[in-house]
């Protein structure tokens, strides 16, 4: 519960106020009540909010979808094991300095013996 502090200093419950006004119809044009559901022309419900969000997420393909994790049966994907996890830690790095490698290459340094000739 939160209240807001009007103009006028008296306290506002908006969550309060929106459940009890959320059979009330809309102002302006676009027929819905105060809960979202479409109304038609007298003032019935003809499509539950409930159902207008189980249809954008049915058609729209960036929704999140729900899988059950006690089935078992999820894809491979999702989890690997901790040696499969190292492996891909490994090549990764290994890239990441080819790649380094590749950007700036370090020229090699001749080293010069110093050779003592014996006489």
């Amino acid at each position: 519960m939160v209240l807001h502090r009007t103009s006028r200093g008296q306290l506002l419950d908006m969550e309060q106020m929106m459940n009890q006004n959320q059979d009330v119809i809309a102002l302006g044009n676009a027929k819905m009540n105060a809960r979202g559901d479409i109304l038609g022309s007298n003032g019935q419900i003809v499509k539950k909010r409930e159902d207008i969000v189980q249809e954008y997420y049915k058609g729209n393909p960036n929704a999140t979808t729900q899988m059950s994790l006690k089935d078992g049966n999820l894809p491979s994907e999702f989890f690997q094991s901790p040696e499969e996890v190292m492996k891909q830690v490994k090549e990764m790095a290994a890239e990441k300095a080819a790649k380094a490698a590749q950007e700036n290459p370090v020229e090699e340094k001749k080293s010069k013996k110093i050779v003592e000739k014996e006489d």
